[in-house]
């Protein structure tokens, strides 16, 4: 199993990303102005309504509005499955190379963005001494009948 986890993140993966890097054609936005405008509504569409999905049902089950909107950002990122889909779609002659273009560039500028706009709001990663610990805190915010039981010993 770790032969073949190593031969696909070291060969076949990068494989994958550069077949998609390649049928990508920036030429078709280029040389069509309005497509920009297109790409951009397509983009903001997809943050929206991710992040505003993502932070308001995190805020109804409970969390603070920071860490709601540090998940909505987190739920931005895309990567690998956005583009295996985005690739079969191309495949099946569902997406036209132009809106496929639109598509990548709208997968690859929300998952740069997450890195920044987290360090802007000073979201980190807790470094607990423990992990057990940090994980049993970390489920707290996901069981409310948990977090209820807390609230009244204190």
């Amino acid at each position: 199993m770790d032969r073949i986890e190593s031969l696909s993140l070291a060969l076949l993966l990068p494989l994958f990303f550069a077949l998609t890097g390649l049928r990508t054609r920036i030429d078709y936005l280029v040389s069509d102005k309005p497509m920009w405008g297109y790409a951009v509504a397509i983009i903001a569409t997809a943050v929206v309504g991710k992040l505003a999905g993502a932070a308001f049902t995190a805020k109804a089950s409970g969390m603070n509005w920071k860490d709601s909107f540090g998940l909505g950002v987190l739920m931005n990122t895309r990567g690998l499955v956005e583009l295996v889909i985005l690739n079969a779609g191309l495949d099946l002659g569902i997406l036209s190379p132009t809106l496929f273009t639109m598509m990548v560039l709208m997968a690859l500028i929300t998952t740069f963005m997450t890195s920044p706009i987290l360090s802007y709001m000073k979201i980190r990663r807790s470094r607990e001494k423990d992990s057990a610990d940090g994980f049993a805190e970390g489920m707290k915010l996901f069981n409310p009948k948990k977090r209820d039981s807390d609230r009244e010993k204190d």
